[in-house]
């Protein structure tokens, strides 16, 4: 990535990460008014592993208020480890709660345990959830939850591999490219046609309302226009394994090329600036985003209810730029592989 500024760090890890074990922790699942959901030790103070950090900034609370009298310990169930939450939304899914996943194969029979409020088998029912977690070797058997302020007589809080906006380690590639193999266990080889990956058929936070007018100059050049919500995950993750170029708006929906190694996407900006998430995955996973901001051919519509609306002001000179950016993404790739 080079073409846009990147909002965040990429901070590549070295060392080893390390699984601490803490006693005596007070386990807060979400929900609660005060924000206060996480892990905290007898300090009152958040497990440092467990903060939910995004950009350097932690997202939750440094310190509880809970009077820890109030409540008991639950019996020390053994190989207990932090998960952290389990999120509905794909992108974050991927930065955040895989994030200490690098750690199963260290902890082959623990009970991970999430900070969802509710029941687990809600989570589970949104399909690329279950997919991915299955994937990783984590059925409903394997993740547990308390229903309230709970003390806990000892749990392992993994290191997160990645940190959004912030850092990542290579674990965190090896281990996505592991699920990744056993996402597309079973799955032939697609065809080797370009596709564009549209978000034409659902509104995200950012969105492009003449999308379409580009997806069709693009079918009419011969890329194929996948909708991503309409395929599993592992068949996602094939397209970015088999095609020879790849492209779409820049967003969570190219955080699936971390489950397909070493691969080079094009990212459609629509704004100055992005999320250094990708960039990260990128720096974990050995792949490289490509970033297309074509600044003086677009205008900005909205924001509208949290989101933004942009309009292609030449569709035709877009596509050209796309096509272009594509076809040197191919050509990379194959002098890659070669």
């Amino acid at each position: 990535m080079g073409g846009v500024a990147l909002l965040g760090s990429t901070e590549l890890r070295g060392g080893e990460l390390q699984r601490p074990i803490y006693r005596d922790v007070m386990y807060i699942q979400t929900g609660r008014t005060k924000g206060d959901q996480g892990l905290y030790d007898q300090a009152k103070s958040v497990v440092p592993e467990a903060r939910y950090i995004r950009d350097g900034v932690n997202l939750g609370r440094d310190f509880c208020d809970v009077i820890y009298d109030r409540f008991d310990y639950v019996d020390e169930e053994p190989g207990l480890a932090f998960l952290g939450t389990i999120h509905g939304h794909y992108g974050h899914f991927i930065t955040d709660t895989l994030a200490r996943l690098w750690a199963h194969s260290h902890l082959p029979s623990a009970k991970w345990l999430v900070l969802n409020h509710g029941p687990i088998e809600t989570l589970l029912a949104i399909p690329f959830i279950a997919e991915i977690l299955s994937a990783a070797g984590i059925g409903r058997d394997r993740l547990t939850s308390y229903p309230g302020p709970t003390l806990l007589p000892s749990i392992a809080v993994p290191e997160p591999a990645f940190i959004e906006q912030t850092s990542v380690h290579p674990a965190f590639g090896q281990f996505c490219a592991e699920v990744g193999i056993a996402l597309m266990h079973g799955l032939d080889r697609t065809a080797t046609r370009p596709a564009y990956l549209s978000k034409g058929r659902y509104a995200g936070i950012t969105n492009i309302i003449n999308e379409d007018d580009l997806c069709a100059l693009l079918e009419a050049s011969g890329v194929e226009i996948i909708f991503p919500e309409l395929l599993t995950v592992g068949e996602q993750a094939r397209l970015f394994r088999d095609r020879e170029a790849i492209a779409g708006p820049m967003g969570s929906n190219l955080h699936t090329s971390v489950f397909a190694p070493a691969r080079a996407v094009v990212g459609l900006c629509v704004d100055p600036c992005c999320l250094s998430n990708q960039a990260l995955l990128d720096a974990s996973s050995g792949g490289r985003t490509i970033d297309l901001y074509p600044a003086d051919l677009i205008e900005r519509h909205g924001p509208a209810g949290g989101q933004r609306f942009h309009r292609l002001l030449d569709v035709r000179r877009v596509a050209d730029r796309l096509l272009e950016a594509m076809e040197a993404s191919a050509i990379e790739r194959v002098s890659v592989e070669a």
